[in-house]
């Protein structure tokens, strides 16, 4: 055998490595680079399921949506202005500057689109139109605008009636649109509203439809908000995540792999797929950090039973359902639609673990290898896993599954929750679970009609805690697993999302009182036979757990001493963050 071929793995391993901390350091080079325009003290981003903010062809002036008006920050200027005219108070979307950079046109509550000059005055309308699903203003002095299930149109800048350019399918939403340099291709996101918002939009394909031939193709898939740069690069959106594409505008194709830009980008998702990012013609870069999204903010952070807190590190206002590692060094969470890995002892970056598909709802394996999360199948959610390093990708468990909630080393089996009502959570859950030595799923508590979810199997696997709201309001319940026929009722008055002690003495759960959330312990006795004693309330209060929602938004740490919680954090002062050479970055990447 050749010495060498026994060496090449190893070299390209350590190529992969350097590659990927090399695109880190760069990724977070950049935007240590950016310089902050944080906004004054009294005003705040408004209407942020929409385009917030538009930066002008020449890179010298920046226009946001700020206490319902369009307000003006030249980069030269220490201190923004609002724009006369658009301080009437009603609502206000999607500013775009004209190619001139003279005029912003902006939709109004009024349900119209409107232009006014930079400077301010009587603002002119433009057509009547819903609130857009994107905008962008063309050299040929025509506005394209997203109307959602009703496709995209087009109308003079000068004001007329809209004309319908791009028509879409029962089903299916436009969004984002961008006339190409050759005039005739329109750029857009088409994303099928048969998945769920949250994950729609990362899942979405880039169009370009010519308009002449209407002939359309696409150009990508995963992602939304994409936008012709003239470095020959699409960028576009992708869970928080901006990247770049090489793409030969002449002949409508991409010519390479996406490369990613910067990280923790304010989105608009669900509402829309709006990245609140925009670049100049000259290559200067606005954006919205997500750190610096609608107030208050988050941190994790380890809280003991007695309410001691002890913050770990930052986390997004759209985290959902951490999951502390077995190990308790690591925490898995929903943040847009993809799932990710963050270090609970450093602030380093968190890690995506589902690159190529959504996810949400992770839990961890009883070793830490794998991850079992709900992704697509079919265009229905279903139960994946893959390893949580993030090689390799993920494979389909079961289909027609929703969130996983539980692992049992014990029985080698993972319990879910799955829709068999109308939708939502007010809808009939059962819980189910999935053998991974038989690779079958069946019904483990069922109750109908009414709502079962947020399973745990005691660490010894004889019992599974739950939460049922058969009697009208949410209680907690244990039964032996497999089922007997015995049941317990735990808590007194109310109470969800039950979490056992690793030793099986104690069962958590809290009183699902929204504002007022507090956490509640039960004794637990199992010899000579199963009782529980009366609930005890913790003087742990104040963490993150929206009453009525069924998904838990907390976790016990491996020792059992505390808790993982998510909890309010003082409030980020919104900003801009500005990046005046990005197209010169761009081009070296």
């Amino acid at each position: 055998m050749n010495p060498n071929a026994l060496l090449r793995p190893r070299f390209l391993l350590l190529f992969l490595v350097l590659a990927l901390s090399v695109t880190v350091l760069v990724t977070a080079a950049w935007q240590a680079a950016a310089n902050t325009f944080l906004l004054p003290q009294d005003q705040q981003f408004t209407n942020a399921g929409r385009q917030l903010l538009s930066i002008s062809p020449d890179g010298s002036q920046v226009v946001y949506v700020a206490n319902n008006r369009l307000n003006l920050k030249a980069l030269s200027s220490p201190a923004p202005r609002v724009v006369s005219g658009t301080d009437s108070g009603a609502g206000i979307t999607n500013p775009v500057f004209s190619p001139d950079g003279k005029s912003i046109a902006y939709w109004s509550a009024d349900q119209t689109l409107k232009r006014v000059v930079v400077d301010g005055g009587t603002p002119q309308t433009i057509c009547q139109a819903a609130n857009p699903y994107g905008m962008s203003w063309g050299s040929d002095n025509m506005i394209v605008f997203g109307q959602g299930t009703r496709g995209i149109q087009r109308v003079p800048a000068g004001g007329g009636t809209p004309e319908t350019i791009v028509t879409v399918q029962q089903g299916e939403l436009a969004h984002g649109p961008q006339i190409l340099p050759d005039g005739d291709t329109v750029l857009y996101t088409l994303v099928s509203m048969a998945l769920p918002p949250a994950l729609a939009w990362d899942n979405g394909k880039i169009v370009a439809l010519s308009l002449k031939s209407k002939q359309s193709k696409i150009l990508l898939e995963g992602g939304s908000d994409a936008r012709y740069a003239p470095t020959g690069h699409l960028v576009y959106a992708n869970a928080g995540r901006i990247l770049a594409v090489p793409f030969n505008a002449a002949r409508v194709e991409v010519t390479g792999k996406p490369t990613e830009l910067l990280a923790g980008v304010r989105s608009a998702i669900p509402t829309t797929g709006t990245s609140q990012f925009s670049f100049s013609s000259n290559g200067a870069l606005a954006y919205i950090s997500a750190a610096t999204a609608a107030a208050p903010n988050r941190q994790l952070a380890f809280v003991g039973m007695d309410g001691n807190v002890k913050p770990l590190r930052p986390i997004s206002s759209a985290a959902f359902g951490p999951r502390i590692s077995p190990n308790g060094k690591q925490v898995a969470y929903r943040d847009g639609a993809a799932i990710w890995i963050a270090d609970l002892d450093s602030n380093a970056p968190p890690r995506r673990l589902t690159t190529t598909e959504p996810g949400e709802a992770p839990v961890w394996s009883p070793d830490g290898e794998r991850i079992v999360y709900i992704s697509i199948f079919n265009n229905m959610e279903a139960l994946f896993w893959r390893r949580s390093d993030g090689t390799g990708t993920g494979e389909l468990l079961t289909d027609r599954a929703r969130a996983p909630e539980s692992w049992s080393a014990v029985h080698q089996a993972i319990s879910y929750i799955t829709l068999v009502g109308p939708s939502g959570d007010a809808g009939d859950y059962d819980i189910w679970t999935y053998s991974l030595r038989d690779k079958k799923a069946g019904p483990a508590i069922v109750v109908a009609p009414s709502a079962q979810s947020g399973s745990r199997f005691s660490p010894d696997g004889r019992w599974m805690a739950y939460e049922s709201n058969e009697s009208g309001r949410a209680e907690v319940y244990v039964e032996p697993y497999p089922r007997t026929g015995q049941r317990f009722q735990i808590s007194k008055n109310m109470g969800s999302r039950p979490v056992w002690s690793p030793d099986g003495t104690r069962l958590y759960f809290d009183n699902n009182t929204g504002a007022a959330v507090r956490m509640m312990a039960v004794d637990i006795r199992v010899q000579p036979q199963f009782t529980a004693a009366d609930p005890v309330p913790l003087p742990v209060t104040g963490f993150v757990q929206p009453g009525g929602t069924i998904r838990r938004q907390f976790d016990i740490a491996p020792d059992g001493k505390q808790f993982l919680m998510m909890i309010e954090a003082p409030a980020v002062r919104p900003g801009i963050q500005i990046i005046s050479n990005w197209f010169d970055q761009l081009r070296r990447r």
